[in-house]
């Protein structure tokens, strides 16, 4: 039996949230993480990242290389699983007993969607 693309997503999504989570300021109690997918040279595929702050805290944090590595695993599974993937948004939310609770929003080709349904 083959394995679903959630099986594969989970421990990448789990990586990409502690390498963002480790590069927040003490003071932000919440961040949006947004990636998107732009044309590269060639076969070559590039991200525009951005880590920015929701409720308190201010600035932005610039995404190191583990946020870029985590992010480009994400992106390559799905290309294997021909999702048509364009971009991705994470909100990370720091709840009163000071764990994280994360939610993901998915943007994906149109082109793709018709093929599929």
């Amino acid at each position: 039996m083959g394995t679903e693309i959630s099986d594969e997503q989970l421990p990448i999504d789990r990586e990409l949230g502690a390498a963002v989570l480790s590069l927040l300021p003490d003071e932000w109690t919440g961040a949006l993480l947004t990636v998107e997918k732009v044309p590269g040279e060639g076969d070559a595929e590039r991200y525009h990242i951005q880590i920015a702050p929701t409720g308190k805290g201010k600035g932005s944090v610039t995404p190191d290389e583990d946020v870029e590595l985590a992010v480009q695993k994400l992106f390559l599974l799905n290309q294997r699983f021909k999702t048509g993937l364009k971009s991705i948004a994470y909100t990370y939310r720091q709840k009163k007993d000071g764990s994280w609770g994360q939610v993901g929003e998915y943007e994906y080709d149109d082109a793709d969607e018709e093929a599929v349904g």
